[in-house]
C-alpha cells in the first residue's frame, strides 16, 4: 500500500519530534559528567562538521556575501541564546517540563508574525494565544513555592527558537538552508567557550559523557533533516500539529529514564498549551 504525501509527512514529523526528544535526554545526560559550556562547544563543533561535510559535498558554498545580511546575522545571535537557554534548561530542570514550556515556540511565532509581518489573526487564535500563555504559567507557578528559576531558561528558549523562526522568514532566497544550519553551528563554538570559562568544571572531561554526547550530535542532526523533509513532503498544515508529539516522547524519557513525575498542574498546563497550539495551527489553514 503506498502511503499518501500527508501521511509519510506525517510519519516524518512523529519520527523527527521522537529524535529531538532523544537529543535533550542525551543532553541531560551529559550534563551530570561535563560542564554546559562545552557540552555547547561539542554540539556546535559536532553539528559543524556534519554540515560542512554534507554542504561540500553537495557543491554549496560555506561562505557567500549574502550571509552577512542582517536576517542571517540576527538568527545566528538568536540561536546562541536559544540553544545555550536549553542546554542549561534541560541540564537543571525536568525533561518533560522544559519540552512542555518549549512547546509555546509555535505560539509566540503567531502573535510575533501579527506584530512584525502584520498578518492578520481573529480573536480565535488570539484567545488560543491568551490560553497557551495561561498554560505556560501554570507550568512555571512564579508566585509559588513550587516555581524553579532554571524553568526561566526554558522559558528564554522558547522566546529564541520563535524569535529564529520568525527571522528565517526574512532570510534571502539566495541563503542556502545548509549555508543557515552550518554558520547557526559555528556560531555555537565559541558562546560555548564563553561559558566553559564562567563555569566550574572548564575542559574538564569525564568519559561517561562521551556516548550521550555523541548520540545528542547525531539524533540532533538526524532530526533536523528529517523536519526538513517534512517541509517538502504534503500539506505543511496538516502534518504541523504532530510536532507536539515531541512532548508525548519527552515525557516518557523523564519518566522512565530520570524518574521524573510531573504534578497535575503542569499536566494541565501542559494540555493548555498543546491544545491551543494545535487550534491555532487549524485555524491557519485557508
Amino acid at each position: 500500500m503506498t502511503l499518501s504525501d500527508n501521511a509519510r509527512g506525517g510519519l516524518l514529523m512523529t519520527f523527527s519530534m521522537a529524535v529531538f526528544a532523544i537529543a535533550d535526554a542525551c543532553i541531560k545526560a551529559s550534563s551530570s559528567y561535563i560542564d554546559q559550556g562545552l557540552i555547547l562547544l561539542c554540539l556546535g563543533l559536532g553539528s559543524t562538521v556534519i554540515f560542512a561535510a554534507l554542504a561540500i559535498g553537495r557543491g554549496v558554498p560555506i561562505f557567500s556575501r549574502t550571509l552577512l545580511a542582517w536576517p542571517v546575522v540576527g538568527r545566528c545571535g538568536i540561536e546562541i541564546v536559544a540553544t545555550g537557554a536549553i542546554v542549561m534548561a534541560v541540564s537543571r530542570a525536568d525533561l518533560s517540563t522544559v519540552s512542555a514550556i518549549q512547546q509555546t515556540a509555535p505560539l509566540i511565532v503567531v502573535g510575533g508574525a501579527a506584530i512584525f509581518f502584520h498578518e492578520t489573526i481573529g480573536w480565535r487564535r488570539i484567545t488560543a494565544l491568551v490560553l497557551g500563555m495561561t498554560g505556560m504559567l501554570l507550568i512555571l507557578r512564579p508566585s509559588t513555592d513550587a516555581f524553579d528559576p532554571n524553568l526561566l531558561f526554558a522559558v528564554v528558549a522558547a522566546l529564541g527558537f520563535g524569535a529564529r523562526d520568525l527571522l528565517t522568514r526574512a532570510v534571502p532566497d539566495t541563503v542556502n538552508s545548509l549555508q543557515l544550519s552550518l554558520w547557526g553551528s559555528i556560531s555555537l563554538m565559541p558562546a560555548g567557550a564563553i561559558l566553559m570559562l564562567l563555569g566550574t568544571q572548564g575542559m574538564a572531561w569525564d568519559h561517561r559523557a562521551t556516548l550521550p554526547m555523541v548520540l545528542a550530535i547525531l539524533s540532533g542532526t538526524l532530526a533536523y533533516y528529517a523536519i526538513t523533509a517534512v517541509m517538502r513532503i504534503g500539506e505543511i498544515s496538516a502534518v504541523a500539529p504532530l510536532r507536539y508529539t515531541r512532548l508525548v516522547f519527552a515525557a516518557a524519557l523523564g519518566i522512565l529514564i530520570f524518574g521524573e513525575r510531573p504534578d497535575f498542574l503542569t499536566c494541565l498546563g501542559a494540555a493548555l498549551v498543546v491544545g491551543s497550539g494545535i487550534y491555532a495551527l487549524f485555524r491557519s489553514r485557508p
